[in-house]
C-alpha cells in the first residue's frame, strides 16, 4: 500500500523525537563537560534531584603521582581487583563517592514499573549510562557493610539471568580472588571548597581577576569585603581600602547545587613601580640627617646600624641609635626624600632590623648593655609603644631556659636549638597578612662535653606572630643554617621568604619559604595549639660550595634577596675560590651573580655579573622592572685565604641589571653605604639607603624612580600576581580590556549549545521533516 511507507517514516521520526523527549523528562544532561583542575570528566546528568557523572572513573593519580586504574576488573590487584582505598579518594573537588542513601534515592527516582524497564533507564534513557560487563555492573559506595567491614555497600545491576537493580556488597581488599571488581562513579556534593586562589594578599589600585575554575556554573555572586559585589562569572575588581578583607562567593551549579565559600585576605597599598628604569648616578641625592649616630662597620654576626624602613603608605623611616646613650630615633622622609614631621623617640637599644605595618612600626632590637637579650617592640605611627615581645633573655652562658620563645615536638620535647638561647647576634623582620615574621641568629646551649666544657653553637630560628598583639606565635624553622652569618627576608603577598649564609652547615646559602599564619594540622602536645608552619628549605647555590671555616669566616657573600614583580624571588651573591673546613668543600669559582628562583627555590636563570672573587659587600633591590646593585671590591684577604670585612678603602660600584645581564655600571664616590643594612625600594619605586660616616654623621642616599611605564602595564593588570601585557601572548584569558577580546564569548552554535548537542537535535528535526515531505509526495 502506497500510504504505508510515508506513515511508517512519520512514525519512526516521531518515535525518535519522542525518545529524545523521554530522556529529557527522565533526566537533564549538562551542556558542558565537567572539568575540574584541568581534568575532563565528560558530561554530567541530573536524575531526580541528584547530579551524577555520566561515566565511571577510568583512573586517577594518587598522592605519589602514580596513575591507578579504576575500571571494573582492571585495578591494581593480582586478578584485576579494584582498590577501595583509591576509590574513596578518586572523586575530584565538588564530587564524592556515593553513600548507601544516595544509591537508594537513585533507585527510587527511576520511573519503570518492572526490573527490565528500570534497567533500560539505568543503562540508557536517564543518562546514568551503566556499562554492563557480561551482563553485570557494580558501583561501590563510601559505606562499609554493617556486618562485615571487609565489604562495602554497592549498587548491583544484573542483566545476565534475573534482571535486577539492588543494593549488595563487594569485597574491599586486594587479591580477593577476583571478588573485588567494581566501578567508581561520583555523585555531586555541596560539601567542598571552591577552587579560589587562597593564601595571598592584594594591592590597592590594581585590577584583579576573579574566576572559579570549574565548569557547569549557572550563576555566581561575588562580595569583595563589603566594598562591592558582582554577579559576573568572571569578575574584575580593584580594592580601595587597605586592611583585612573577606572575599565571599556564592555559586549555583548545574543541578541546582549551591555552594558558598569565602577566604580571608589582606589588602596593602600598591607598592613599587614597573618603570623601565635607567641608571644615572649623578641623580643620586645625598642628605645629611643627623650628627652623633652610632656606627657599625661589621659584616657578619652583628647588629644593624641605620636601616631605611619603607612605609606602606609612602615615604620611609630612617632609624638610628645615638652614639651617646643609645637612644633609638626614627626620622621620616616623604617620597621625594625630604624630611617630614618630627623625629620619634623609640627608647634605647641596638637596632637589628625593622619593618613598617599598616598601623605602626616593628623593631627587632637588642639591649644596649645586654648581648643576651632580643625582643620585638611594636610602636604606633606616632611612636607610642604598644607591646614588647621578648624573644630570648636567658642571661650569660645559660644552662636552662629563663625567658625565651618555645614550642614542642610531637614527642613533647623542645626542638633542636631551643634548649637555652643566648647571645642573639642579628636578624631580620618582615610584615605580611597582619603577621610579623622574624628570622634571627643566636647561640644555643646543647649541654656539656665529657671534659665539662660547654657545647654551644649558633644557628637561626624563624617564627611569626600577630603584628598588632605580639601573640599567636607560630614556628617555621628551629635551626636553619649553622652558622647563620647574614640574613635576608621578604614577603611576596603570599608567603615569607628568608635566606641565611652558612659557613659550615651548610657552606652555602640556605633559603626558606614559609607560611605566615595557617598552621599545619598538628597540635603542640604541651601548649595545646597548632603552631607549626609549612616550610620549604633549599640550599640555593646548586653548582658547588661557598667555602667557610665554621668560625664566622666565609668566601661567600649573601647580597640582596628580593621579590621582583613578574619574575619572583631574586638573590645576589658572591663567591671566592678556596677550601672550606670539615669536609671536601673546595671551590675554584670566582664570581658575583644573580639567581632568579622559582616558587620551589630552584634556579631558573643565573646571570653572571663579574668573574671576580673579591666582591665583599653586595646589596640589591628592585628599581622599576630592573635591579639596582651596589657592591664593593677588596684586596683585603686574610692569610688563610678568606675575605676580611669591609674597609673604607674598598671602591664602590653600582649597576643596573636585568635578566639579560648588566644594563649599565658606574663607580660611586659621592656616597658611602652601610655594610649591615640593606638598600630598599620605597612605595613609588625610588631607591634609598642610609649610612653613618667615620665622624658619626647620618646620611641618606636617595635615587628617585625614573623611566616610563609602558601603556600595556600602566594599569598593572594582574593575573597570578604578575602584571601582564595586553598582547595576550602570556595568557589569552588574562585581560578584559584588549580590543577584540571577550572572555565570556559563547560557542558559534549559540549560548549553552555544544556542537554535539546541536547536531543531535538537527538529526531528529531532519528525520521528522523528511517524513512530512514523503507523506506530502505520496498524498499527491
Amino acid at each position: 500500500n502506497k500510504w504505508q511507507f510515508p506513515f511508517l517514516l512519520l512514525f519512526l521520526a516521531c518515535f525518535a523525537r519522542g525518545k529524545e523527549e523521554l530522556k529529557t523528562r527522565l533526566a537533564e544532561a549538562s551542556t558542558e563537560d565537567e572539568i575540574v583542575n584541568g581534568v575532563n570528566y565528560g558530561k554530567i546528568v541530573k536524575i531526580g534531584t541528584q547530579v551524577w557523572m555520566m561515566k565511571s572513573l577510568a583512573s586517577y593519580v594518587n598522592s605519589k603521582g602514580e596513575t591507578v586504574g579504576l575500571e571494573r576488573g582492571k585495578g591494581p590487584g593480582k586478578n584485576g581487583e579494584n582498590s577501595y582505598s583509591d576509590s574513596l579518594k578518586a572523586c575530584p573537588s565538588g564530587w564524592k563517592l556515593p553513600t548507601k542513601a544516595d544509591f537508594e534515592k537513585l533507585i527510587s527516582s527511576l520511573s519503570g514499573k518492572t526490573a527490565s524497564e528500570q534497567l533500560t533507564e539505568i543503562t540508557d534513557t536517564t543518562g546514568f549510562g551503566a556499562v554492563l560487563t557480561d551482563g553485570v555492573a557494580d558501583f561501590i559506595s563510601s559505606e562499609k557493610d554493617a556486618e562485615n567491614k571487609n565489604m562495602a555497600v554497592a549498587l548491583a545491576i544484573r542483566k545476565d539471568k534475573d534482571p535486577s537493580i539492588s543494593l549488595g556488597t563487594k569485597w574491599t581488599y586486594a587479591n580477593s580472588g577476583g571478588l573485588a571488581h567494581f566501578s567508581t562513579r561520583c555523585i555531586a556534593s555541596t560539601d567542598f571548597s571552591l577552587p579560589l586562589e587562597r593564601d595571598r594578599d592584594y594591592y590597592t589600585d590594581v585590577k584583579y581577576k576573579f574566576k572559579i575554575s570549574m565548569t557547569n556554573i549557572v550563576s555566581v555572586t561575588w562580595d569583595f569585603g563589603g566594598e562591592a559585589s558582582s554577579s559576573d562569572k568572571i569578575a574584575y575588581y580593584t580594592f580601595k581600602n587597605p586592611g583585612k578583607t573577606t572575599i565571599t562567593v556564592k555559586a549555583t551549579f548545574f543541578g541546582d547545587r549551591v555552594v558558598t565559600d569565602s577566604r580571608e585576605s589582606w589588602v596593602i597599598p600598591n607598592f613599587g613601580s614597573q618603570a623601565e628604569t635607567t641608571l644615572s648616578i649623578s641623580d643620586l641625592k645625598v642628605t645629611k640627617l643627623a650628627d652623633g649616630a652610632s656606627r657599625n662597620n661589621g659584616l657578619h654576626f652583628t647588629s644593624g646600624q641605620s636601616p631605611v624602613v619603607p612605609k606602606l603608605d609612602g615615604g620611609a623611616y630612617i632609624l638610628y641609635s645615638e652614639k651617646e646613650g643609645n637612644k633609638i630615633k626614627a626620622i621620616s622622609i616623604d617620597e621625594s626624600g625630604a624630611v617630614t614631621g618630627s623625629t620619634l623617640d623609640l627608647g634605647e637599644g641596638k637596632i637589628a632590623h625593622a619593618c613598617a605595618t599598616l598601623n605602626g612600626l616593628a623593631l627587632l632590637l637588642k639591649k644596649a648593655d645586654d648581648n643576651n637579650y632580643m625582643a620585638v617592640k611594636y610602636f604606633s605611627k606616632e611612636g607610642t609603644l604598644k607591646y614588647t615581645r621578648v624573644i630570648c633573655d636567658n642571661g650569660e652562658n645559660p644552662t636552662s631556659i629563663n625567658t625565651q620563645i618555645k614550642y614542642y615536638t610531637n614527642e613533647g620535647k623542645l626542638p633542636f636549638g631551643f634548649n637555652a638561647m643566648f647571645k642573639p647576634s642579628h636578624g631580620r623582620i618582615a610584615y605580611g597578612r597582619g603577621r610579623l615574621a622574624v628570622d634571627f641568629a643566636h647561640y644555643n646551649h646543647f649541654g656539656l662535653y665529657d671534659d665539662g666544657s660547654r657545647n654551644d653553637h649558633t644557628g637561626n630560628t624563624i617564627f611569626t606572630m600577630d603584628a598588632e598583639s605580639g601573640d599567636d606565635l607560630k614556628y617555621a624553622v628551629s635551626w636553619g643554617a649553622s652558622h647563620s652569618l647574614t640574613i635576608r627576608i621578604f614577603y611576596d603577598l603570599k608567603k615569607f621568604y628568608s635566606c641565611s649564609l652558612g659557613d659550615m652547615y651548610p657552606q652555602n646559602i640556605k633559603c626558606f619559604k614559609f607560611e605566615g599564619k595557617e598552621a599545619k594540622d598538628e597540635e603542640d602536645p604541651v601548649l595545646k595549639v597548632k603552631n607549626r608552619l609549612e616550610t620549604l628549605s633549599k640550599e640555593v647555590i646548586e653548582d658547588g660550595y661557598l667555602p667557610g671555616n665554621g668560625a664566622g669566616k666565609a668566601n661567600g657573600r649573601l647580597g640582596g634577596f628580593v621579590w621582583l614583580e613578574k619574575q619572583g624571588p631574586v638573590m645576589a651573591y658572591g663567591r671566592k675560590s678556596g677550601t672550606g673546613k670539615g669536609k671536601d668543600t673546595a671551590s675554584s669559582t670566582n664570581e658575583m651573580a644573580v639567581l632568579f628562583l622559582d616558587e620551589k627555590l630552584a634556579t631558573t636563570k643565573k646571570v653572571s655579573l663579574k668573574s671576580t672573587g673579591n666582591a665583599n659587600v653586595i646589596q640589591m633591590t628592585p628599581y622599576g622592572q630592573n635591579l639596582f646593585v651596589l657592591y664593593t671590591t677588596t684586596t683585603n684577604v686574610a692569610s688563610d685565604g678568606y675575605l676580611k670585612g669591609p674597609s673604607a678603602e674598598d671602591p664602590i660600584s653600582v649597576m643596573l641589571v636585568n635578566k639579560n645581564g648588566i644594563i649599565k655600571e658606574e663607580s660611586l664616590s659621592s656616597a658611602s653605604y652601610s655594610s649591615v643594612d640593606e638598600i630598599v625600594t620605597l612605595k613609588d619605586g625610588s631607591v634609598a639607603w642610609a649610612y653613618v660616616t667615620d665622624s658619626n654623621e647620618l646620611n641618606l642616599a636617595f635615587l628617585k624612580i625614573n623611566g616610563a611605564v609602558d601603556s600595556a602595564s600602566s594599569g598593572k593588570f594582574v593575573y597570578k600576581g604578575a602584571a601582564l601585557d595586553c598582547s595576550q601572548a602570556e595568557c589569552p584569558e588574562c585581560h578584559s580590556t584588549c580590543d577584540g577580546y571577550n572572555p565570556d564569548s559563547n560557542d558559534a552554535n549559540g549560548p549553552g549549545i555544544t556542537k554535539e548537542d546541536s547536531s543531535a537535535s538537527k538529526i531528529t528535526s531532519l528525520s521528522f521533516l523528511l517524513g512530512l515531505l514523503l507523506l506530502f509526495q505520496f498524498w499527491h
